[in-house]
């Protein structure tokens, strides 16, 4: 079947991106999502 199309967002306090969950039509949006994402790994 098909994976209904979910967007997940974690969100610090302060409203900044720290990770993401897609399913479904909602994984187009992975590349936009990651570039808000912080270097964590530097």
């Amino acid at each position: 079947g098909e994976a209904p199309d979910i967007k997940a967002l974690f969100r610090s306090g302060g409203g900044d991106l720290l990770g993401f969950a897609l399913t479904g039509q909602a994984v187009k949006e992975r590349m936009a999502l990651a570039k808000e994402l912080p270097a964590i790994l530097g």
